[in-house]
């Protein structure tokens, strides 16, 4: 996360250490299940956002199937976590399937995890 920039662009926005140690136990929690569920390589989509404006227009799928393709040519599963709602439909779409729900204890926050598995395996 620190590497990619996204830690960083999340305290800028959050005031620092408001909430570390809830935030410690997300991640860690996160973590965990991660591991348990998908102990063999894969690709891991942990962050995706269209800005509101620009939602709709195909912009996120395109990133995600682009991925996805990219994963499957290394005939690589893809693993991800998204809120429960409007979301599981949308990643439903691009072949993902659900594999549990959880409730992230630190914030009492439903999530759903899901993977897409490549649909071909190459000889």
């Amino acid at each position: 996360m620190v590497r990619s920039g996204f830690a960083s662009a999340r305290f800028a926005v959050t005031p620092p250490f408001l909430n570390l140690r809830s935030m410690t136990s997300m991640l860690l929690q996160f973590d965990g299940e991660h591991k348990r569920r998908m102990p063999d390589p894969h690709w891991y989509l942990m962050a995706l956002g269209v800005d509101p404006e620009w939602q709709g227009q195909g912009l996120g799928s395109a990133l995600v199937r682009h991925g996805v393709e990219r994963a499957g040519a290394e005939d690589m599963p893809v693993y991800l976590e998204t809120e429960t709602g409007p979301n599981v439909p949308f990643y439903r779409k691009l072949g993902f399937e659900l594999i549990d729900e959880i409730v992230i204890d630190a914030y009492d926050l439903p999530m759903s995890l899901m993977v897409s598995r490549p649909e071909y395996t190459h000889s």
